[in-house]
């Protein structure tokens, strides 16, 4: 099953929207959230979860899918 999946992984172009989005979303978003929203906003990819409430505030809505 898990062949259907393409692995992301955590690079250099995700580092450096990671760190925007810590300087932006210190207080407020947890880090691994932000590691999340990282790696779909760097890789221009679409976040599925339930918990679109922690993202809503970080990613843009055409990134989201419930």
């Amino acid at each position: 099953m898990l062949s259907q999946f393409q692995v992301v992984v955590f690079d250099a172009a995700c580092t450096t929207v990671m760190e925007r989005l810590r300087r932006r979303h210190r207080q407020r978003k947890r880090y691994a959230d932000l590691m999340i929203a990282a790696i779909v906003a760097a890789g221009q990819h679409v976040l599925v979860t339930r918990n679109q409430a922690d993202f809503r505030d970080v990613l843009p809505r055409a990134q989201l899918a419930n």
